[in-house]
């Protein structure tokens, strides 16, 4: 558990520095509660450049669903984040996703929030360095835009 809030600690202070050094934006749909954090906290990842900059090459956003529970022993979050194509005329988004799921120790409404967002922010992350199935998914959200023509 201590080893994963200092990896924790990390990520997010090694993504503070590239994601408010940045004028690139990530284009995102999500529920109110995600939505909310990510505009209070920014988004906090490793390699923030890389992921922006690939989406906005290929005029893509990323569609989160989330969901989250506190039960009487922890709190969990889990996370999906799939690719969709900018353009309003097109509809739809990838079925290759990422996902990423967490647990808290601690069971209040905040740890819930908080532990969505670090759940998040590590999927991004994740998604952000795994070049091999992001070109995946690019490639599926290209046939997508190519089978709407």
């Amino acid at each position: 558990m201590i080893m994963n809030k200092f990896l924790l600690v990390t990520l997010i202070y090694l993504g503070t520095t590239s994601a408010f050094a940045s004028d690139c934006s990530i284009n995102y749909v999500a529920d109110d509660q995600l939505t909310n954090i990510i505009k209070k906290n920014g988004f906090q990842f490793e390699n923030y450049q890389k992921l922006c900059q690939t989406l906005n090459k290929n005029n893509a956003g990323i569609k989160f669903s989330s969901i989250s529970q506190i039960s009487p022993y922890q709190t969990t979050s889990s996370v999906r984040a799939s690719f969709y194509l900018k353009p309003t005329k097109y509809k739809g988004i990838t079925s290759l996703a990422k996902n990423r799921i967490g647990y808290e120790e601690k069971r209040t409404t905040n740890a819930e929030i908080e532990n969505t967002y670090n759940v998040t922010m590590e999927l991004l992350a994740d998604l952000a360095n795994d070049d091999d199935y992001r070109n995946k998914m690019l490639k599926e959200l290209n046939e997508m835009k190519d089978a709407t023509k």
